[in-house]
């Protein structure tokens, strides 16, 4: 996996996965100087991510989204699906990017503005 992320993307830049299982992309990302986005509906496999995330070198940022209820609707968009925070998996992951944009300061200068 980290040969495909070194490959694909630069240090920096910003990575999503959308089915994290148990984040073999997230460690791949930290390893490699990667901002990386997990999605992961599974709890226990959300869990065992966020340990071996945790456990990569070079603490970079990382946002989970867990556990999916499609019950309910997204507070910001009315959509079908909500994790935890309230939000969709498309709207949690625009906040988590705009926070990173905000925390990266001028990484992110430009780059789709």
């Amino acid at each position: 996996m980290e040969h495909i992320i070194q490959c694909s993307s630069r240090p920096g830049a910003l990575v999503l996965d959308p089915f994290m299982g148990s984040g073999t992309t997230g460690v791949a990302c930290k390893r490699l100087g990667r901002d990386f986005i997990g999605i992961e509906k599974d709890a226990k496999s959300c869990e065992i991510a966020r340990w071996r995330i945790a456990a990569a070198q070079g603490q970079r940022n990382t946002r989970i989204v867990a556990k999916v209820n499609m019950d309910q609707r997204c507070c910001q968009c009315g959509r079908a699906g909500v994790a935890g925070s309230g939000l969709c998996v498309k709207c949690a992951v625009e906040v988590a990017t705009e926070q990173i944009k905000a925390e990266a300061g001028p990484l992110f200068k430009g780059a789709n503005d």
